[in-house]
């Protein structure tokens, strides 16, 4: 019984020795921020064009690739009013991939405006996206929006 414990040991130990260095890369992401934080913006209403002032919560996240993308990831649920004084709730989901971080560009990123009217204000999906965004002064994002009211 001993010796087919020792024998045991022994073979763990000995695949454990031989695969070290094998697949030293992890197949998972690594988070190098993770952060909430509270926010004020200011966004125009696609479907109107009046300013929306909105305050609420953000959750940041950040995260390196086995590819070596650095990833960004924000979530963010707001509340306030347009100019006009009709409520909204803004849901923003926006991710961004860097090639080549830390150096800031090219990067691609989508952000996904989704706002409900708590009035006789119009529902809006806006989606903002851009693909190797070289930087300021480039050609601007891709913007469609979709209003239902």
């Amino acid at each position: 019984m001993v010796r087919k414990l020792t024998l045991g040991a022994f073979v763990a130990l000995v695949l454990s020795l031989t695969t070290v260095g094998v697949g030293t890369r992890s197949a998972s992401a690594e988070v190098t921020n993770n952060t909430k934080f509270t926010a004020t913006i200011t966004l125009t209403n696609p479907c109107n064009g009046l300013l929306m002032t909105l305050t609420g919560d953000v959750h940041m996240l950040w995260y390196t690739t086995p590819e070596g993308h650095t990833i960004m990831r924000y979530n963010a649920r707001y509340t306030g009013a347009d100019t006009a004084g009709t409520e909204y709730v803004v849901n923003i989901r926006r991710v961004m991939d860097h090639d080549l971080w830390p150096t800031m560009f090219p990067f691609d990123d989508l952000i996904v405006y989704e706002g409900v009217s708590h009035g006789k204000g119009e529902n809006f999906r806006m989606v903002r996206t851009v693909e190797d965004w070289p930087g300021p002064g480039s050609p601007a994002y891709t913007v469609e929006s979709v209003c239902r009211g």
